[in-house]
């Protein structure tokens, strides 16, 4: 078995990165919303196709206003245009450690499962044959797997 990932982050490194984290999160907190999954189906998103449509809007607002119509507020319509762009400017690079963390985690997520199974096949080797403590670890692992056995075949109905 290949191990792809093998670290070990030192202790002041985590408690670096958990000190930025609780950073992020008070300095965030006030400014996110939380919408429900039909919210967002409902909204209409703007993607980064959209955004040069919406900043060059905003931008003909101000020199044009006469065409403005009257349930938009440009003042508003500003601060939303800004705060796309400052929000933007923040879920690029935490999107990028998301994406990497995200991967680390499948990946040694992945080689501990694949140890953790080769150490039961082994173990359930062991217990077939009878080898001490072997049985009382088999039985411990393999609460894991109860419900997954081999399914019995039910008797055919008599018609």
């Amino acid at each position: 078995m290949e191990n792809r990932i093998h670290q070990v982050i030192p202790k002041q490194d985590i408690a670096a990165i958990n000190d930025a984290i609780k950073v992020l999160e008070k300095k965030l907190a006030p400014h996110l919303k939380t919408l429900t999954t039909d919210d967002r189906r409902k909204l209409p998103k703007m993607g980064s196709s959209n955004q040069p449509f919406v900043r060059k809007t905003l931008e003909y607002t101000k020199s044009d206003s006469q065409f403005l119509p009257v349930y938009v507020e440009q003042e508003q319509l500003e601060v939303d245009v800004n705060s796309v762009e400052v929000m933007n400017s923040f879920y690029r690079p935490l999107s990028q450690i998301i994406s990497g963390l995200n991967d680390s985690l499948l990946l040694a997520g992945s080689e501990a499962l694949q140890a953790a199974l080769g150490y039961y096949q082994s173990v359930k080797q062991a217990a077939k044959m009878n080898i001490p403590d072997a049985k009382v670890i088999y039985e411990d692992l393999s609460q894991r797997f109860d419900g997954r056995g081999k399914k019995v075949a039910q008797p055919a109905e008599e018609v």
